[in-house]
């Protein structure tokens, strides 16, 4: 008995130990990314739901195809540094576009090789405003979608 219970303990052991001998991953990191379809509403100062919203789909060449980044803010503006999630990969988006601009920098942060390493990356994007008004789903506003349908950004480390 006492023999089983001594070879359990060094099999523990050598479990625990294990993790550390085996070589790391060999991650690569994205060198740019993809942004394609954005659109952005930004709400008038009559509409009572006060929602800015932004969407787009983001790919790199580690996501595997693309994902969809969108949020909806409660009070209808973005905070600098916000850094909204996209998705089911490690990318967040930063936007600060206003309402009375039709343009704005759209700043990705992407994480890969399991969240040990972070990238930065910015692209400005130009967009054609329209205004809108009910029964849009949004309400009174300004609806702004970027005139090419895909723009490419590089990444940085941080």
């Amino acid at each position: 008995m006492q023999a089983l219970i001594l070879m359990l303990f060094t099999l523990s052991a050598f479990t625990e130990a294990l993790p550390p001998l085996l070589p790391r991953q060999n991650c690569t990191a994205p060198t740019d990314f993809l942004i394609t379809g954005f659109f952005s509403f930004y709400p008038s100062a009559s509409n009572t739901q006060r929602q800015h919203y932004v969407n787009f789909k983001y790919e790199d060449a580690a996501s595997n195809g693309f994902v969809t980044c969108s949020s909806i803010t409660a009070n209808g503006t973005y905070l600098s540094g916000d850094k909204i999630p996209c998705g089911q990969i490690a990318v967040c988006f930063g936007w600060n576009g206003t309402e009375g601009s039709s343009r704005g920098y759209l700043t990705i942060y992407r994480e890969y090789c399991h969240g040990e390493s972070a990238l930065t990356g910015e692209v400005f994007l130009g967009t054609n405003c329209i205004p809108t008004e009910p029964p849009m789903p949004m309400g009174y506003g300004k609806e702004c979608e970027s005139p090419t349908v895909t723009e490419s950004g590089p990444f940085s480390s941080t």
